[in-house]
């Protein structure tokens, strides 16, 4: 805000199962806050669901998230990848503040729509924001692709396997479903990256 005079559009916040058992929850909770939504706590201190940060609290829009988790993530904190696509389904519908995971879907859902995707299923897949590697697979092969620089010419050529390996949509019932596109879509709307490390 300070150096764009504008709140970002989208964050795209990188989790891994170390970092979460590190901080034990800090990244799931910046992208809870993103998008105005807190967890409900039970007096034992276990989380018992979400609800919606009012508008009015909140002081600023609903901030459009992109999770990418890592393979560890999705095997060890399957129950957080589920409570964070929750978050943006509940986030998605308000109405009471600018929300910028609305319109992102919304442009989504268009852009889908115009690759011939039926109504329904572009409204499901607009909304998806969490992604992983498909289940059984491991990293995202950018890190391997960078010590062979040697052997590709083009930068194209380390974003295709980087789409490839964490091309796969988890949340409104897929579980690791193919969605590369969907990834594209996403990915071009993010103005800031995060990750604890």
């Amino acid at each position: 805000l300070r150096e764009h005079g504008r709140y970002p559009d989208k964050v795209a916040v990188v989790l891994w199962a170390t970092e979460t058992l590190r901080n034990e929850g800090v990244n799931e909770c910046t992208v809870l806050w993103l998008m105005g939504i807190r967890p409900k706590w039970q007096p034992s201190g276990r989380v018992d669901g979400l609800e919606v940060v009012p508008g009015k609290e909140l002081g600023r829009p609903r901030i459009d998230v992109l999770v990418s988790a890592s393979g560890l993530y999705r095997d060890l904190f399957p129950d957080k990848m589920e409570m964070l696509d929750q978050a943006v389904q509940l986030a998605i519908r308000q109405t009471d503040i600018d929300n910028l995971l609305a319109k992102n879907s919304a442009k989504i859902k268009t852009k889908l729509l115009a690759d011939g995707l039926s109504e329904q299923e572009a409204e499901e897949l607009s909304r998806l924001r969490v992604f992983s590697q498909e289940p059984g697979s491991y990293g995202n092969g950018v890190s391997e692709m960078a010590s062979a620089s040697g052997v590709w010419t083009e930068e194209r050529e380390v974003v295709d396997v980087y789409e490839n390996r964490m091309g796969f949509a988890f949340g409104q019932g897929r579980w690791g479903a193919p969605a590369r596109q969907l990834l594209k879509e996403n990915l071009a709307g993010v103005d800031v990256t995060m990750h604890s490390r």
